[in-house]
């Protein structure tokens, strides 16, 4: 990171820019992590006094990233193994166990045998077991073998990702009912250009003290540091002053016509508005966003909705 800083700062001085063919990829499928590089090099720009493009954002948020993934490692699913008591075999499964998924799960449990009451106070969200086992637990149980083959760790790997599913629809479920409210969404308005539209959605959280008054004029200074536009059709303007929002929201905006924002036409807006408080349900944002924008039919039927019911019904799907 601080070798790119030097690079970066000697680029300007010697004014040869870099190019990147990657930078709408980042911004699309990296969208948290590129929102650290503005920030990031908005402070750059305060300290130092140098324009810094996208490009050079863009890698900056790459070094970010890593650190990003290094430091907030994966919510761990508790899990119980069952096997039998052959210290040998029983090892061997255990270590290949570790070896391949120890990043998602924490083994908090070794048995010998199936015990209901152990299991029910231990609250595992997976039991993983070489023996047939039934049970009328709702817990996700998994039979592999001790020698833990591909098409067992094919299965684990199935297990975990459904326990990803159930977490996400969870949190995802809150979201949309906590942060999307009626009275910031908006169909059929009549507008230009970007920072028209930013006014009224701005205007509009402010009069119902969602937001303070500094927090339309931080937005459109996001805007002139990078566009939140993108390929797809659609933008997520937003401040770079979490201190601004006295309230988290989502506004969202389908336009009937298209607006130039940026590089790109957009017809879907969402104005977010998170603070210090809901920061956690950024992520949780963005991989809805990447799942949308990922299934052209699902972002079809988004733009096609009437009313805020339908786009809840849409989006809860």
């Amino acid at each position: 990171m601080e070798i790119h800083i030097m690079s970066l700062i000697e680029r300007q001085i010697e004014d040869d820019g870099i190019d990147s063919m990657y930078l709408q990829e980042v911004k699309l499928k990296y969208p948290l992590i590129f929102e650290m590089g503005i920030t990031v090099c908005k402070l750059l720009k305060e300290r130092i006094h140098i324009h810094i493009s996208e490009n050079e954002i863009m890698f900056i948020s790459l070094h970010l990233g890593a650190a990003y993934a290094r430091a907030n490692i994966a919510y761990k699913y508790k899990v119980v193994i069952i096997y039998p008591q052959n210290e040998a075999l029983s090892n061997l499964c255990l270590q290949k166990i570790i070896n391949r998924f120890g990043d998602r799960m924490d083994i908090i449990e070794c048995m010998s045998f199936f015990e209901k009451t152990s299991i029910v106070d231990i609250k595992p969200d997976l039991i993983l077991t070489t023996l047939p086992l039934k049970h009328n637990l709702s817990i996700s149980t998994v039979q592999v073998s001790l020698f833990v083959n591909y098409e067992d760790e094919s299965k684990i790997f199935q297990a975990l990702n459904n326990l990803d599913k159930v977490r996400y629809k969870d949190d995802f479920k809150f979201l949309v009912s906590e942060l999307i409210k009626e009275d910031f969404f908006y169909t059929h308005l009549d507008v230009n250009t970007p920072s028209e539209l930013i006014s009224i959605m701005c205007d509009n959280l402010y009069e119902k003290g969602y937001v303070e008054g500094a927090f339309e004029n931080s937005v459109l200074k996001r805007e002139m540091m990078s566009a939140t536009s993108f390929d797809y059709g659609f933008a997520i303007p937003h401040s770079l002053n979490e201190f601004f929002i006295i309230q988290s929201a989502l506004s969202i905006a389908i336009l009937d016509k298209s607006i130039r924002w940026g590089d790109f036409d957009v017809r879907l807006v969402i104005l977010f508005s998170i603070n210090k408080d809901n920061q956690k349900v950024l992520r949780i944002f963005f991989d809805w966003l990447s799942n949308v924008i990922s299934d052209s039919n699902q972002l079809t039927k988004l733009l096609g909705v009437k009313n805020y019911k339908e786009f809840i019904e849409q989006v809860l799907k």
